[in-house]
């Protein structure tokens, strides 16, 4: 598998004005499947909701969202899979100002969360220096590792500095969108890849002006090879099966089961007399014997 790409990034979108609302805009050149972060970030002690999904939907908060500090900026984040549309999702803030943007990845796992893992932080000390050793592991290979940190700095001038992680490849700051709106403040975000499952070690930065910060580290996997267990259970064996797209003869192992001839997507292979049919759950239903093959399109 290969590691889960960055895509793009909408623009920042802010308010300073109650009663503390946006329409933040989707990324562009999405695709469906493409996993998009929902950012945003509001005062210390402040709070912030979607009130409206737009087309992608639902919004699940990654766990550990909000992440709050005292005297900086309160960070969510949301995650959605896109299908298709092009309304980005409002958000309402209770106090102070928005800031907020929507990030896409691609090349992420198609079903359920595409978070491997994940963890939070934050630190009181206004200073310049962010170091967030994050104590976590990846349990699959080929993920993509993204850590977004913020500042309360009341500038336009992104706050980002040069994020290092040694256990990552490709290290990259993405973006960084700061904002005078109300108290103004901020966030960073930077990605890099871990090819082999293991620590995802310690994000560093030296930002540009002292601030606290709270952050979340959030690594996305890729899809996964699929492991089946072998009909019937009783055997006890597991192994994986070759996925085919092939037009078979097919005699019933029991003479209750018909005869057919069927086009079978996907279709796993026991060896090359037996084959077996799955549910889009995975979970066998059938086992028949080939007669014959009389076309095959894998």
């Amino acid at each position: 598998m290969a590691i889960p790409q960055y895509r793009s990034a909408s623009a920042k979108t802010t308010d300073a004005t109650s009663p503390f609302s946006v329409v933040v805009p989707l990324p562009t050149g999405i695709v469906a499947n493409d996993i998009i972060l929902l950012i945003g970030s509001t005062i210390a002690g402040g709070s912030m909701s979607i009130s409206a999904d737009g087309s992608v939907t639902p919004w699940t908060a990654v766990t550990g969202s909000p992440i709050d500090v005292t005297g900086g900026e309160k960070l969510y984040v949301w995650w959605g899979r896109y299908s298709s549309g092009s309304t980005g999702p409002t958000i309402t803030a209770t106090s102070d100002h928005i800031n907020s943007c929507t990030v896409a990845f691609s090349g992420c796992i198609t079903t359920g969360s595409p978070i491997d893992n994940q963890v939070t932080g934050s630190e009181v000390t206004s200073d310049t220096s962010f170091s967030f050793t994050t104590g976590i592991s990846t349990s699959v290979n080929d993920c993509l590792d993204l850590v977004i940190y913020t500042s309360g700095v009341d500038s336009n001038t992104g706050q980002g500095g040069a994020p290092a992680n040694a256990n990552l490849s490709s290290v990259t700051l993405r973006l960084e969108y700061q904002t005078t709106a109300g108290g103004g403040g901020g966030y960073v975000l930077a990605t890099g890849g871990l090819a082999t499952a293991g620590a995802i070690g310690t994000w560093s930065d030296t930002m540009v002006s002292s601030t606290p910060k709270s952050y979340i580290t959030i690594a996305l996997k890729p899809p996964q090879a699929q492991t089946f267990t072998e009909y019937p259970k009783a055997r006890g064996s597991t192994q994986s099966f070759t996925r085919l797209n092939t037009f078979f003869t097919l005699s019933p192992v029991t003479p209750s089961q018909p005869r057919a001839k069927v086009l079978l997507q996907p279709l796993y292979i026991l060896n090359p007399k037996v084959l077996v049919l799955s549910t889009s759950k995975a979970q066998f239903v059938s086992t028949y014997l080939v007669q014959s093959i009389s076309s095959a399109t894998a």
